[in-house]
């Protein structure tokens, strides 16, 4: 990322765009964003994408690397697209990101659609989940995850999120409704039943049982 000052310099120009403001669009200060410019410091993953969707351009337009694979249109629904191919497999996050060497929580940011991956990305995810890179791209437009907030009793210093389906959502709603949950107070309430029958299984329900052994990832 040698040209990344330079380019980053002239993107924002060019877009008529303060260093204040591309720093409130990214989440980080207008001070880092100078140290940026000025060659001072370099951007983590998470932050390279982050100033990429701000200035709406690929990472590599900041970073002035090339990739001579193909470039992937890629329509609305990224995140569940995923999500759903990463369930199927049953492929935990860190398996994930040592299979493709984004980090973990980069990762989460895709399917909690915070982030949108880089072309080198998308090939590698694409690999990993043994499919094209179409196939994540997708071909038309849909639904993105949906995030659900976990609502536990006692306080928590940040908040749990975690990312589903739409469809997952729609019959996990459904389903909480009628104990008068809420999905978030109801998801709660099954991941501490889980945790407890992972951390004593002799004495774990059978549902729990076979629920773990089906959830168990490579």
């Amino acid at each position: 990322m040698k040209n990344f000052a330079s380019n980053l310099i002239k993107i924002r120009s060019e877009q008529n765009i303060t260093q204040q403001e591309l720093g409130d669009a990214a989440g980080v200060s207008p001070s880092q964003i100078s140290r940026y410019e000025a060659g001072q410091a370099m951007p983590r993953k998470t932050m390279l994408l982050k100033l990429a969707e701000a200035l709406h351009v690929s990472p590599e337009a900041l970073t002035g690397e090339t990739d001579d694979r193909p470039s992937i249109p890629l329509y609305q629904g990224f995140s569940a697209r995923l999500l759903d191919l990463r369930a199927q497999q049953k492929i935990s996050l860190n398996t994930l990101a040592k299979m493709t060497g984004i980090p973990t929580s980069v990762l989460l940011d895709f399917e909690l659609g915070d982030l949108s991956p880089s072309t080198e990305d998308l090939y590698e995810l694409a690999k990993a989940l043994g499919v094209e890179a179409t196939a994540l791209g997708g071909f038309e437009d849909g639904d993105e995850t949906v995030r659900i907030q976990l609502e536990f009793d006692n306080e928590v210093e940040e908040p749990v999120v975690i990312a589903a389906t739409k469809a997952a959502y729609l019959q996990f709603l459904e389903t909480s409704e009628k104990f008068g949950m809420t999905p978030g107070e109801a998801l709660s309430v099954y991941m501490h039943s889980l945790a407890e029958a992972a951390s004593d299984p002799e004495n774990a329900p059978a549902w729990a049982k076979q629920l773990i052994q089906e959830l168990k990832l490579k």
